[in-house]
């Protein structure tokens, strides 16, 4: 939609001598944020890399219980793909190594307890980041930002792009506390 109405903007200012940029037409600026990039250890949020370093602190003891879970979900997607395919002995192992996996409700139990933790250790930090992203929208005169790590874009130009220029802004304004996130 905005791709046409820049297209028909652009070609109808051109006939007409008048401006070329979408901004002069409709009076709004957009930007382009990857959330997803906060979670990088080195590069990302430091609020954030602190808070998950706490959180696999907390939970270390367990995380056999998690490999376990992944394993199983890995074993159920594998299982589903050879069913047609592989022979009947090599379906009953996989099976059986599953419904091994199943059995260890402990797992489960971790992987849930992990990811409440993960929501209670995470959820301050992203208040706080949203209402920062707030403030540097309105200081750069941004009336949109959109999370690109959340929805797809076909296409945006490194300008508009401001996932480095916000984050080193938010780590400069927010170093992160020493005990963010701990139990």
């Amino acid at each position: 939609m905005v791709l046409g109405l820049t297209c028909f903007l652009t070609a109808e200012a051109q006939r007409k001598g008048g401006p070329t940029r979408l901004e002069e037409h409709v009076g709004f600026r957009i930007a382009i944020i990857y959330t997803a990039e906060f979670l990088d250890p080195k590069t990302g949020i430091a609020r954030v890399a602190v808070a998950l370093e706490s959180l696999n602190r907390e939970f270390a003891g367990r995380q056999s219980d998690l490999q376990d879970m992944k394993r199983l979900r890995a074993l159920e997607a594998e299982l589903a793909v050879i069913r047609g395919t592989a022979s009947p002995a090599t379906i009953m192992d996989k099976q059986r190594e599953l419904n091994g996996l199943k059995e260890n409700r402990l797992a489960a139990n971790t992987e849930q307890a992990f990811e409440r933790r993960r929501q209670e250790i995470l959820a301050p930090v992203y208040s706080q980041i949203q209402h920062a992203l707030g403030d540097y929208g309105r200081s750069h005169n941004l009336q949109i930002i959109i999370d690109g790590s959340a929805v797809p874009v076909v296409y945006a130009a490194d300008a508009v792009n401001i996932t480095r220029a916000f984050v080193t802004d938010f780590n400069a304004k927010n170093p992160p506390a020493a005990g963010v996130g701990a139990p």
